[in-house]
């Protein structure tokens, strides 16, 4: 039987989480997203460690090897005066699905929860990825229909917010 075990990211783990990210864009692309890609051990060691860090890893190893990983950040809901840990990632390679990975990598999500002081955890999934929707549902979560993600790119944004406009 294979063992799973999860932890954060290291910095001689970050090749192997950046061919995950990559085996990731791949699939957002097969799902017909657009994914521009752009990561790079650089780019994840710039922001995932140090005083700055813009995110967290958690590394799933399946027998010592990496199996797949989950991307974390912070966030604030004013809505509900409280702290959440806003999944952007959760990934797992091919050969180690169905070995439970997933679920310890969610797992270790609801442990990061109550270490960080956070009451609840966020995500999206791609409307077509049935498959993430029913692990997802599978593991308790709830399918918000609230609202949409919405998203407007930096250069946009900056060129609108400084353009005069009339209401």
């Amino acid at each position: 039987m294979s063992r799973v075990v999860v932890r954060a990211m290291r910095r001689k783990d970050v090749p192997a989480v950046v061919a995950m990210m990559k085996g990731l864009i791949e699939e957002i692309r097969h799902h017909g997203e657009e994914a521009p890609g752009g990561v790079s051990n650089a780019t994840v060691l710039k922001n995932g460690f140090g005083r700055d860090r813009w995110f967290g890893v958690l590394l799933a190893t399946v027998d010592g090897r990496p199996a797949g990983y989950a991307l974390h950040h912070r966030g604030y809901e004013v809505d509900n005066a409280s702290r959440v840990l806003y999944l952007s990632d959760l990934y797992v390679r091919e050969e180690a699905r169905r070995l439970g990975v997933g679920r310890a990598l969610m797992a270790g999500m609801a442990a990061e929860c109550r270490r960080s002081g956070a009451v609840e955890v966020l995500w999206r999934v791609h409307a077509k990825n049935r498959a993430a929707r029913s692990f997802y549902l599978g593991l308790g979560a709830t399918d918000w229909r609230l609202g949409t993600t919405m998203w407007v790119a930096e250069k946009v944004l900056a060129k609108r917010a400084t353009s005069r406009t009339r209401a």
